[in-house]
């Protein structure tokens, strides 16, 4: 019987989806803002068959695959499931990785002489398909992009904010005129400055009083993020360590935050090309980061994702 997937260890499959990834970084494709919702047919990445949503890292790069490579949908096809769909993969095309973990049991002897079972994790995958590299499979109608007032992202993002800070009742959210955002864990107390400043300074460097909201909410976003990281949320190390600027795990706890805050945004719909550029450069960065810590990607794509649905659910 066939395997589902290929014999590769987990770091192999760690490089071999950090370089998709990084490939897009390179080519100033940030993978998890806009296209997420704004892809022609698809929005966030979907199996064609199941119409089920491919989750964490594997969001990332299949996005980075759709936006490198100019893919209009997000929807992906096994080999089978083109097949299944009464057509197939057009000769010559490369499937890309969806990683998953396999948990195996595996025989050990302890400390004391005795034999026990202990679980472990391995990291495996198999690939898939763009739709536009198939043929002979219908396709879906392109869906009509919605009107949107200038507003009503703003609305929504606000929306947003006020929920999440009245269901974690410990939590402070304080919108203040200061020099800086941040989060601190050990008041569980989130500060960011206020709109009007965002808006002041959008205004000195030519932009727009809606670029400036944007930027606002942007920052917001990402301070939240980072607020799930306690104990009792998400409870990342890179919050409940209390790390240093610049350490290892300050570092990590940083691409979490922005990744999740360039979901949320693409969520709520703020559509500023000056926020997204921003996110862009500062993600952009992380390409040499990622090139020396290729497992990070797939640890932060997870993280992200479960930031963003604390903040949605509060699960």
């Amino acid at each position: 019987m066939k395997k589902r997937y290929k014999g590769k260890t987990t770091a192999e499959i760690q490089q071999m989806v950090t370089d998709i990834v990084i490939e897009g970084l390179e080519k100033d494709l940030c993978p998890w803002i806009k296209p997420w919702e704004s892809a022609s047919i698809g929005g966030t990445p979907k199996n064609y068959n199941s119409k089920r949503e491919y989750h964490s890292s594997n969001k990332i790069v299949l996005t980075s695959v759709m936006m490198s490579k100019g893919y209009e949908f997000n929807y992906w096809v096994t080999f089978k499931g083109a097949k299944d769909l009464g057509g197939n993969v057009k000769g010559g095309e490369k499937g890309y990785p969806v990683v998953f973990w396999k948990f195996i049991d595996i025989k050990k002897t302890d400390d004391n002489g005795d034999e026990v079972e202990k679980r472990i994790p391995l990291l495996k995958y198999f690939q898939v398909f763009n739709l536009s590299q198939c043929e002979g499979i219908e396709l879906p109608e392109k869906a009509k992009k919605k009107k949107q007032g200038a507003l009503k992202p703003i609305k929504e993002a606000e929306a947003v904010v006020k929920a999440y800070n009245e269901r974690e009742t410990d939590l402070t959210i304080e919108i203040k005129k200061s020099d800086r955002a941040f989060f601190s864990p050990s008041q569980d107390l989130i500060v960011c400055p206020t709109m009007r400043q965002s808006v002041e300074k959008a205004k000195k460097v030519k932009q727009t009083a809606n670029d400036g909201k944007q930027h606002h909410y942007s920052t917001l976003f990402h301070e939240m993020v980072h607020s799930t990281g306690t104990e009792k949320r998400c409870n990342r190390d890179g919050v409940t360590g209390m790390n240093f600027f610049g350490s290892h795990e300050y570092s990590k706890e940083e691409l979490v935050a922005e990744i999740g805050s360039a979901i949320l945004g693409a969520k709520v719909g703020l559509t500023s090309e000056r926020v997204m550029d921003n996110t862009t450069a500062y993600c952009k960065s992380w390409a040499k980061k990622l090139k020396s810590e290729p497992k990070w990607i797939i640890w932060a794509g997870g993280q992200s994702e479960k930031a963003v649905n604390y903040i949605l659910e509060g699960k």
